[in-house]
């Protein structure tokens, strides 16, 4: 059996195979054509899968997705403040909190089927590493970085506004009710396919100076807590609480 090189690494000559399909068709997905394939390569290849086969510490797409996250907002910054001359600097902020939220990239992550693309390790491939909200953002992240490196900025920022282009819009009409909320929302949805809960655990003093404890719960698990003068403001601080531990049950995985 022959081998052949991968990020700099060698494989046999089926695994080889496998891959270069793998990127073909993704290539064909995203409707770009590389001229060099192996960024590509290099953009779906997860640190699982790099470590398990020896490969040396930058022979994954970690680098990758760290140039991405900054094209990605540079994109978005700029196409806020081009579109929407009349938007306050805090709701574009909040804008693009939104848009470049795990759970909004993952959604289109899976829509470009990178789940499927994504050269992982065995193990991260049995713990469900190819539906996992992070490794698919991470993902989405890294392809933009490839399209760039390739590319350039024009196709990037093509690939990225007919990508995200909804989202931006939908954000910038509801920009007023924005909030972590919305954030816990599309994340549950798209994780677990339920909505959050809220629960008001205590009012407490008179009703012209009351504060509301609420607690936020998903699938019954209590994941933050709250407390304010209106159940709103409560909510919304639950929420708030609900993101960091959710951002942190996932960086554990």
């Amino acid at each position: 059996m022959g081998f052949r090189s991968i990020c700099g690494e060698m494989t046999s000559d089926a695994q080889r195979d496998i891959i270069d399909a793998k990127v073909f068709a993704l290539q064909k997905k995203l409707g770009v054509k590389f001229n060099d394939p192996a960024i590509l390569e290099r953009a779906i290849t997860h640190t699982s899968y790099s470590n398990e086969i020896g490969a040396s510490a930058c022979a994954n797409n970690e680098r990758m997705e760290f140039l991405g996250d900054a094209v990605l907002k540079l994109v978005i910054c700029d196409y806020l403040y081009r579109r929407y001359p009349n938007v306050r600097e805090g709701d574009l902020t909040k804008v693009l909190s939104y848009v470049v939220s795990d759970a909004v990239l993952a959604e289109h992550a899976s829509a470009e089927c990178l789940g499927e693309a994504i050269l992982l390790g065995k193990g991260e491939e049995m713990t469900g590493g190819r539906r996992k909200t992070s490794i698919l953002a991470a993902t989405f992240e890294s392809v933009i970085a490839a399209i760039y490196s390739d590319q350039g900025l024009p196709e990037a920022a093509r690939f990225i506004i007919s990508r995200l282009g909804k989202q931006i819009t939908f954000a910038v009409n509801h920009k007023e009710t924005l909030n972590y909320k919305s954030l816990v929302q599309e994340y549950c949805v798209h994780k677990f396919g339920v909505s959050p809960t809220y629960r008001v655990t205590a009012e407490i003093g008179p009703p012209h100076d009351r504060i509301f404890e609420v607690e936020i719960l998903i699938e019954d698990e209590v994941w933050g807590k709250g407390s304010g003068r209106s159940k709103r403001e409560a909510e919304q601080r639950a929420a708030k609480e609900a993101v960091g531990a959710l951002k942190g049950s996932e960086s554990k995985k």
